[in-house]
């Protein structure tokens, strides 16, 4: 094997032996903190290596998020499998972090560079799939997790008196306290009309199985106008459909209203037992928005927190997030 060397060799000699992996090549890993590598296997053909964060998942998330793979990948050929060694063991406790194998998914996160309405049909059709796969895995109805947790974020960040203050003493130029003004303005005009509307949405119990919560344009992989993967399931867990339609699709098309109510009908077509209300959908995407950008603030100025990432593209992403609320706020008045 030709071994990196942030891969203990002591793991690499004793398990990743057991898939035959002949090399491997360091890919980028997001802002998680986890690490991924694209492997070469003479018996499996393109793998991928992941090492999480040490804070993230722990053993039980990770158990689970494995078990629902393993019921989509049966299933669906655009979720990866989950690998395992001989003894059956799909992670590994390494240096303080779980490693996994999984298989590597073809295809580009082309959408956003080559956006087509095939490709949307295409994405629609996939979340519609894996939405019915695992609705028969597990579902209840109750409240909804995502509305509640936005609930106690926006108390916290309203309740946040100081948050002026303390923002201005970690700002360095007048780019980033432009942001940091925007973000904070939106927050007390939007916010509180917001949590109003999340307090009553949450009156309503809604159909709850794994939902992805995090797909975005970057965790959708097409080849030509198909979707041939979707990637990064670290934040699977029980919620409701709607949490991933207002996601992706505020991903996909931040700026087009029309579009996104279409597709939400287009999903409700495939799934006419399980259909979402398109104004759930937005109002998770309103606030899904809003807590972006503050989160944006929070990591960037507040907490000065590092990211292996590019600066100018996490800037990027936070000041997208405030021209799509202030492009609301046009629309609104």
């Amino acid at each position: 094997m030709a071994l990196d060397p942030n891969i203990p060799a002591q793991f690499a000699e004793q398990t990743l032996s057991q898939f035959a992996i002949q090399t491997t090549k360091p890919i980028a890993g997001g802002l998680s903190g986890a690490r991924v590598w694209k492997c070469h296997s003479g018996l499996f053909g393109s793998l991928c290596l992941r090492q999480w964060s040490p804070t993230h998942p722990n053993e039980a998330r990770l158990q689970f998020i494995h078990s629902v793979l393993d019921r989509a990948s049966e299933r669906l050929a655009f979720i990866p499998k989950v690998l395992r060694d001989q003894a059956a063991r799909s992670y590994w406790l390494v240096n303080d972090s779980f490693w996994e194998v999984t298989q590597w998914m073809p295809g580009q996160a082309s959408y956003l560079r080559h956006p087509s309405q095939a490709k949307l049909k295409s994405a629609i059709a996939a979340v519609a799939a894996l939405h019915g796969v695992w609705c028969e895995f597990a579902q209840k109805q109750d409240i909804s997790p995502t509305i509640t947790q936005r609930i106690e974020m926006l108390n916290e960040w309203l309740g946040m008196h100081d948050l002026v203050e303390r923002v201005g003493a970690q700002v360095r130029g007048p780019t980033e306290a432009a942001a940091c003004m925007s973000t904070i303005r939106m927050l007390h005009w939007r916010g509180p009309r917001l949590l109003e509307e999340l307090r009553r949405a949450n009156e309503t119990r809604v159909n709850l199985h794994p939902v992805l919560r995090d797909i975005w344009s970057d965790h959708l992989l097409f080849e030509g106008d198909l979707v041939s993967g979707i990637i990064d399931f670290g934040t699977v867990r029980i919620d409701e459909p709607a949490a991933d339609l207002a996601r992706m699709l505020g991903s996909l098309h931040p700026f087009e209203l029309n579009v996104r109510l279409a597709a939400v009908e287009a999903y409700n077509q495939q799934r006419p037992g399980h259909k979402v209300d398109a104004e759930r959908v937005e109002l998770l995407d309103r606030t899904g928005t809003l807590l972006t950008a503050l989160q944006w603030m929070r990591w960037l100025i507040l907490d000065r927190q590092k990211f292996n990432a590019d600066s100018g593209s996490l800037f990027e992403r936070w000041q997208t997030a405030l021209a799509r609320m202030m492009g609301e706020d046009l629309v609104v008045a």
